[in-house]
């Protein structure tokens, strides 16, 4: 997979030879903290977002995971036990 960070912008190019990008805030954010915090839990995305983030009235914790799980999907992320 080759990768690439733009003006807080992600784009990726997966092993099946498709493009995908990340233009959102939220979106990019988390794959910023992914990518500057190998290792980082969930839970520890969780709180960095609430923290930067006004998360009133959002399930972050549920949002999070649907957005990692869309990116081990798509093959950007790889899921680690």
């Amino acid at each position: 997979m080759a990768a690439r960070s733009l003006d807080g912008e992600y784009y990726f190019l997966t092993a099946d030879s498709t493009f995908h990008s990340i233009t959102d805030t939220v979106g990019a954010f988390i794959v910023g903290q992914i990518e500057t915090n190998p290792g980082v839990s969930v839970e520890g995305i969780v709180a960095a977002v609430e923290e930067e983030f006004d998360t009133q009235g959002h399930d972050v914790t549920s949002d999070v995971l649907t957005f990692v799980e869309e990116l081990v999907r798509k093959g950007i992320l790889e899921k680690v036990r």
